[in-house]
């Protein structure tokens, strides 16, 4: 029981006689939230203001018309024993800080957020709305899940683990086109992956290392031209062949996104399609081109 009521300071049992609806039973108030039982209007406020853009109708009036009522004749400790007897009951847990406030609509058990649900979450950091439709483990995102913007777009669909993508899954633009798709490690994208620009035309395939390009891929720029080698945090570094818009092929060695030496590539162009860049110092033998220019 101690460690149930270090988990929870508030917490209000609500009696059938509160209300009509049969799905939402129990209100908690998160540690530290709102340290005194009288600031249930703090808690309405909150609870306003995170679900504000996305609140069902009998959620809407219920806080409106605050029909809500607090069972003062027990103790705290009789509430959270009800609380723990009825813990696969619906229940919505509000929490309030700084940087973060959320709402979580949907299952719970021994007073932690666990199970199917829907989680209403402001970053006020970033002034950032977001909203988690999946199940949780113990107050934490975890297995398949979505993420939406405040204008219900999707941001990710997929799988999370400790609260972060975790697994599987896909990053969206808000017009719906994918962004990224591949896999995550606590947050990060790791592993062969894809990206995708704004206008559904690919940008990488190919190895993720931290978020970034790290390994072996293939880049797709605006202009046409192409990388396919070694990259090292998103910039070429190592062995590759870089073919530009015209069809000249550049492969060697690179680093930090520049030529480390000079190196030789082929072409079946003219010689004044070659001469592309007036940076790049070119040697026509045949149908050879020997770049001497150590940055590309």
């Amino acid at each position: 029981m101690h460690k149930i009521r270090h988990q929870i300071m508030s917490a209000f049992f609500l009696t059938q006689s509160c209300f009509s609806y049969t799905d939402l039973n129990y209100l908690f108030i998160r540690a530290n939230s709102f340290e005194k039982q009288n600031n249930f209007k703090k808690a309405l406020n909150l609870y306003r203001q995170v679900l504000k853009s996305d609140t069902p109708e009998k959620y809407k009036k219920f806080a409106a018309n605050k029909i809500l009522k607090l069972d003062n004749k027990n103790t705290l400790e009789t509430n959270l024993s009800n609380l723990i007897e009825l813990n696969n009951m619906n229940c919505m847990f509000l929490s309030d800080s700084k940087s973060l406030s959320f709402v979580w609509e949907g299952s719970c058990k021994n007073g932690l957020i666990s199970g199917s649900g829907k989680l209403f979450q402001l970053d006020k950091t970033k002034t950032k709305f977001l909203i988690f439709n999946g199940k949780m483990l113990n107050g934490q995102k975890d297995s398949f899940g979505l993420s939406y913007r405040k204008d219900k777009s999707l941001i990710y669909m997929g799988m999370f683990k400790n609260n972060q993508y975790h697994g599987e899954g896909k990053l969206h633009y808000k017009t719906g086109d994918i962004a990224y798709s591949g896999s995550f490690i606590n947050g990060q994208k790791e592993g062969h992956s894809k990206s995708f620009r704004p206008n559904g035309a690919m940008l990488y395939i190919g190895e993720y290392k931290n978020n970034q390009f790290d390994g072996n891929g293939i880049t797709y720029f605006e202009d046409g031209e192409i990388y396919q080698g070694i990259v090292k945090n998103s910039y070429r570094h190592g062995e590759g062949l870089f073919t530009l818009a015209e069809g000249l092929k550049i492969q060697g060695n690179w680093l930090n996104g520049a030529l480390s030496s000079p190196i030789t590539s082929s072409t079946t162009m003219s010689e004044e399609l070659l001469d592309y860049d007036s940076t790049i110092e070119t040697k026509v033998l045949s149908n050879e081109i020997v770049l001497t220019q150590n940055k590309f």
